[in-house]
């Protein structure tokens, strides 16, 4: 029996817990397609297949996910990762609808595009997404 190789793209990869699941995934056997807004050395050292990506542009979470698709022939896991707030210095208070929207569009719309591209190989292989959104867990606002 053939054994074969499992295909997970992590968005948000280059900072935060992003690294900590590239290593983790790659250490499980996974091949990791990393995106994220800067290549580091270091990224590139946990897997190969790194993309630079700025997921809160509409078109790249979709690029992304093709890259992958073409490098590797499918996908089994997606590792939505990414998560973008404003926080002046006013608080709560001093979040305007721009600022807002800005959060929106990258921590949730990123995920939806993302998914959206990734869902028709997630479900011929019978894989999984996984979202994250963790940024305000270590940057709250005062008050």
């Amino acid at each position: 029996m053939t054994k074969t190789t499992r295909i997970a793209v992590v968005t948000g990869a280059g900072r935060g817990i992003g690294p900590a699941i590239v290593r983790a995934l790659a250490e499980d056997g996974f091949t990791v397609v990393a995106a994220s807004r800067t290549v580091t050395g270091s990224l590139k050292e946990l897997t190969p297949d790194v993309i630079e990506a700025d997921l809160g542009r509409p078109d790249e979470p979709a690029r992304v996910v093709q890259h992958a698709l073409d490098q590797h022939g499918g996908i089994d896991l997606l590792v939505n990762n990414i998560a973008g707030t404003s926080t002046p210095a006013g608080g709560f208070l001093q979040l305007d609808d721009e600022a807002w929207l800005h959060t929106f569009n990258v921590t949730f719309m990123s995920n939806v595009r993302a998914t959206r591209a990734a869902l028709p190989s997630l479900l011929e292989r019978r894989g999984a997404v996984v979202n994250i959104s963790s940024v305000n867990a270590s940057c709250p606002s005062r008050g």
